[in-house]
């Protein structure tokens, strides 16, 4: 760090990083990260290099790596020292368990685009369609009935006949909905 104690510039940042081995070791490595988000300044504008270290760690996609080999033994016993320690930005993933999350989505979501293709899913809208369509003639059919029987029912005296009359439009009313 400088005398002052308030943090490293982008270019001794970036030589900090050539000199211990690390990915990013130039000026231009260390500007993309910032600009990119992967790494922050500090409340002095300037570069904290073990928050950036770690966060440079954290926010790269192990992908966009150009040589993983290259990464020291004191780099990677700093990173399990570092990641033993709280996060400032608690709330955010590092962005491979981010990338793995996001895989995770895209395959759901294929897997349920794949399902509706082959006629296995099908759209919520349509069942909740055709479960009120059905539910509103299941109710016609069933008040259907009483216009229908009521003057049957008005001429007969005997209590099983009219039973047998009721029974047997019910059965009717039932039938035709079953085979809807």
């Amino acid at each position: 760090m400088t005398k002052d104690n308030k943090g490293l510039s982008i270019r001794a940042y970036a030589a900090y990083r050539k000199e211990r081995g690390l990915p990013g070791g130039s000026a231009w490595s260390v500007k993309k990260a910032l600009r990119d988000g992967r790494i922050s300044r500090n409340q002095h504008g300037k570069i904290d290099p073990t928050v950036a270290d770690r966060e440079w760690e954290e926010n790269t996609n192990p992908a966009q790596r150009r040589d993983h080999k290259k990464l020291s033994e004191q780099a990677k016993a700093r990173h399990e020292e570092q990641s033993s320690g709280g996060s400032e930005q608690p709330d955010v993933p590092p962005y491979s368990q981010s990338r793995a999350i996001k895989e995770a989505y895209q395959a759901r979501l294929s897997r349920l685009m794949y399902e509706e293709k082959k006629g296995s899913l099908v759209s919520a809208d349509e069942v909740k369609f055709e479960a009120f369509r059905r539910a509103r003639m299941a109710r016609d059919q069933i008040l259907a009935i009483t216009d229908r029987v009521a003057p049957i029912l008005a001429a007969e005296d005997d209590e099983e006949r009219i039973r047998e009359i009721l029974d047997s439009e019910l059965r009717d009313a039932l039938e035709v909905l079953a085979n809807v």
